[in-house]
């Protein structure tokens, strides 16, 4: 189980139950359910709750309404070469892994996900770049689940196993309704790409999303949200040189309130020293259990109604002004 650091009632108190009450809820997306495929419909879709078939070793991701398989060798994937079920994606990479995807069919593909469900290894062992040429992308784009043990340096000295590169002079020449990051153990970078949709995938009405992933990072992208800009679920985000902005008009489950970034499940966000542009209809910065570092050195931010809104455990420290908000559930 991962340690979240479960509330525990004081001494003597006589709410013990409120705290105990939230561990429960959160078990729901900690603890993995395990079971035959085949009574998975026993079990509620709680977003974030993971589901693992026994029998066939299929994996699943609940959105709050539904359960979506995930892209994830199963125990009928018994090439290894070939591993995922419908297509030809590799178990390993041993040479750098290059794709061009062009809306135009000029590349090796005219659609992304086609890449990543054929191109993308389980395992990553030199750095898989996706080069998207200048286009309008209708995709809903979801990253599978991967393991990374080598990589080369980024601009940034970061080890970086994924690059999805678009035109980081001219971002908006590439459009892409929404990415979601799923269960990444290693960092994915999003470079010169303009997200301009809802992510299809839950319910939180995103344009990027990074869900139990150790890092996404965005760079040189735009934002240009109908409902939600980002979430952080169980997950890292990371973004500098980006502009962005969400309206709050096409929400999901969970309003349309138009926030910027959101960290809900011990997620985490943080803009790099480049800092970010742009302005949302809702909260700029939205705590819901989790960490928000904004306003790095100074650089500026993109703005909200409010700045900063606490509805969970958590807070965001604007490091521009050294201010601590959110702390005790006021923002």
């Amino acid at each position: 189980m991962t340690n979240h650091d479960y509330s525990t009632p004081s001494r003597g108190s006589s709410n013990w139950h409120e705290p105990m009450n939230r561990n429960f809820e959160r078990l729901d997306t900690d603890v993995e359910i395990r079971d035959e495929e085949a009574n998975r419909g026993q079990y509620q879709p709680k977003q974030g709750t993971k589901f693992l078939a026994t029998d066939t070793g299929a994996r699943y991701l609940a959105d709050g309404s539904n359960w979506h398989r995930l892209q994830y060798p199963t125990s009928e994937s018994r090439s290894a070469e070939v591993t995922n079920f419908g297509g030809t994606r590799p178990a390993i990479n041993t040479e750098k892994t290059y794709v061009k995807v062009a809306a135009d069919g000029s590349g090796d593909y005219e659609s992304i996900q086609t890449a990543i469900d054929e191109e993308f290894p389980w395992l990553i062992q030199r750095p898989v770049q996706i080069d998207i040429r200048p286009g309008t992308y209708d995709e809903h784009v979801m990253l599978p689940p991967y393991l990374a043990n080598w990589a080369e340096q980024s601009e940034r000295d970061e080890r970086v196993p994924v690059e999805l590169k678009g035109n980081r002079d001219d971002p908006e020449s590439v459009k892409v309704r929404s990415l979601m990051a799923t269960g990444g153990v290693g960092a994915t970078q999003a470079i010169g790409i303009t997200f301009d949709g809802a992510c299809k995938w839950d319910n939180e009405a995103c344009a990027v999303a990074s869900y139990n992933t150790y890092r996404l990072a965005l760079y040189d992208c735009k934002i240009d949200a109908p409902g939600n800009a980002m979430v952080a679920y169980n997950g890292h985000l990371k973004v500098g040189r980006t502009e962005v902005n969400a309206r709050g008009e096409a929400g999901g489950d969970n309003g349309n309130t138009g926030w910027g970034a959101k960290v809900k499940n011990m997620g985490y966000y943080w803009a790099t020293a480049d800092g970010t542009t742009g302005s949302v209809s809702g909260p700029a910065y939205n705590i819901d259990s989790g960490i928000i570092a904004f306003n790095h050195a100074g650089r500026g931010h993109f703005d909200g109604d409010p700045l900063v809104s606490n509805t969970g455990g958590g807070f965001a420290i604007n490091e521009g002004t050294k201010k601590i908000h959110g702390l005790n559930g006021f923002a």
